[in-house]
């Protein structure tokens, strides 16, 4: 007998699983973890398929069978799919989702998150009864929430009513550590899959996670490559997925495509929650976003202050009148310095003027290397995002500068990504009950940001339609990297006309399609699908 065997370990996307005989004593089922010869060493792959002859000769035998829980038939058949939609091989798919044993065990690990007291208000309480009673009573369920906390405190709550299996996904390690604070004062049986680990803790979660022996998994967007047990809920927590790109043998993939994807095979319930849910994805459950308390100052007709076309009056009566010995007033303003151009305003111009107005304030830059300071005017890129304190929030005030900066980019993720960004900003201001002045141009365009949530969804989806947009996500980018592979997108171009121009090539399909021909195309030409995309 004969058996398919996908390595897990990095390959082309060209490269298909190798074919190996199984010893007479040796018995492999699909699914199986076994281990195998590959250019004078062992490698460790997962059998796809058996056969009963194959048409190469010789093959090499297995040369053991792990002894790691085997995946089942709709597990492979999700990561086949996967392959198949990222345009990578099925090695590279799974070595992106399978954490194997070490070669020897090492117990090292990271400090754990305390466990802290987690507050919420009257109406929180009273909204998560009312998601509680609908995620109880229905398989699938999307939240629009006001807040990230709520989104907490929903996960403390199911921990509370419900005794299956937890699993919570995250887009950052930061609201990893969040969910872990919480999730500790009722459980103290957490396992957490995230980058910066040891392979013995990744394993130990991984097989944690597959046999639902952990209350409580916790995971960034890898989680959404492994399928949980059966009895296992799925709590996805915000949006992140979008921060990453691909390159060859590293597939970018989507992790609410992931959770749709499983839908299909695997019957674990799931719970989306964020501050604005991807209009893709379809339609919410429950839409509780509220229009937060916030002062908007239009640029356009405000005075100024006198040097600076930055900071409004408002706003500087707001750094005057605010006391910041215990707290910090972030400024939020996501323009880095360019330092071949002396005219264009960045993070580090801006707090040379507050300098120069609060000589007696200290006034911080705040990048990803660096943490928010206790005291002070704390000046903020999107590193905020990834540094807010989600249980115990501190902050003086908020203001926030050209929000509508993002808007400039093209496509409809876009749009998207700047809402929620908005959103969560002044939902951070909101949550720690402090003052909220947002600063725009077009202040009209802030004021529809914050508005209600169907009136944006209604509105991107008639616009999709007045563009003949394509079905969402299915805009299929081809770049070249080198001479070869331009010449390889212009050979494909001359027989598809229309297909983009230059080092792009963009083919349009029908949901959940494929470009054949993509499939055996070589590492120079970097494939992927880009919602963004518009000719």
């Amino acid at each position: 007998m004969y058996c398919k065997v996908a390595l897990i370990r990095r390959f082309p996307r060209s490269v298909a699983p190798y074919d190996y005989s199984v010893p007479e004593d040796l018995t492999v089922d699909v699914g199986s973890f076994v281990e195998v010869p590959l250019r004078h060493t062992l490698v460790v792959g997962v059998v796809i398929a058996l056969l009963e002859t194959s048409k190469f000769d010789p093959v090499s035998p297995i040369s053991r069978l792990l002894p790691i829980l085997p995946l089942s038939q709709e597990d492979l058949q999700f990561y086949k799919a996967l392959a198949r939609r990222t345009y990578q091989s099925l090695a590279s798919i799974l070595f992106a989702a399978i954490s194997l044993p070490p070669s020897r065990l090492v117990h090292k690990k990271h400090s754990e998150p305390e466990a802290e007291s987690f507050r919420i208000t009257h109406p929180e309480v009273q909204l998560l009864k009312t998601c509680l009673n609908i995620v109880t009573e229905q398989a699938h369920t999307r939240f629009c929430l006001p807040n990230d906390r709520v989104g907490l405190g929903l996960v403390v709550a199911l921990l509370k009513a419900t005794p299956e299996p937890l699993l919570v996904l995250v887009p950052d390690m930061h609201l990893a550590e969040a969910a872990y604070r919480v999730g500790h004062m009722i459980t103290s049986d957490i396992k957490l899959l995230v980058a910066k680990q040891s392979k013995s803790e990744a394993y130990e979660s991984w097989c944690a996670l597959r046999s639902g022996s952990a209350r409580l998994v916790i995971a960034t967007r890898r989680g959404s490559l492994i399928p949980p047990h059966a009895s296992t809920r799925i709590v996805m927590l915000g949006s992140g997925e979008d921060e990453y790109t691909q390159w060859d043998q590293n597939p970018h993939y989507d992790a609410r495509w992931c959770l749709a994807s499983r839908r299909r095979t695997h019957r674990n319930p799931t719970v989306e929650v964020d501050v604005f849910p991807r209009v893709e994805d379809g339609d919410v459950t429950l839409d509780v976003w509220k229009t937060p308390p916030v002062q908007i100052v239009n640029m356009q007709e405000g005075a100024r202050l006198s040097d600076h076309y930055l900071l409004s009056n408002e706003a500087m009566q707001l750094l005057r009148s605010t006391d910041t010995s215990t707290a910090p007033l972030v400024i939020f303003y996501n323009r880095l310095q360019r330092a071949e151009d002396t005219h264009y305003v960045g993070v580090e111009a801006l707090a040379q003027v507050i300098r120069k107005e609060f000589p007696e304030k200290f006034v911080h830059v705040v990048d990803a290397r660096t943490s928010l300071p206790s005291h002070g005017i704390a000046i903020v890129t999107r590193a905020l995002l990834f540094q807010w304190d989600y249980v115990s929030p501190r902050i003086a005030a908020l203001i926030v500068l050209r929000p509508e900066h993002n808007l400039i980019y093209r496509g409809f993720r876009s749009l998207e990504q700047a809402t929620r960004e908005l959103r969560r900003l002044v939902a951070f201001a909101c949550t720690a009950h402090v003052p909220c002045l947002v600063q725009a141009r077009e202040p009209e365009v802030v004021e529809r940001m914050l508005g209600p949530s169907n009136v944006i969804r209604n509105e991107e989806l008639t616009l999709r339609k007045t563009l003949h947009y394509p079905p969402f996500g299915d805009l299929h980018v081809a770049r070249a990297k080198d001479q070869d592979s331009h010449e390889l997108l212009e050979s494909y171009r001359a027989q598809y006309k229309g297909a983009g121009s230059g080092q792009e090539l963009i083919i349009r399909t029908e949901p959940d399609g494929c470009v054949e021909e993509w499939l055996t195309w070589p590492p120079s030409c970097d494939i992927f699908l880009s919602p963004d995309s518009m000719e």
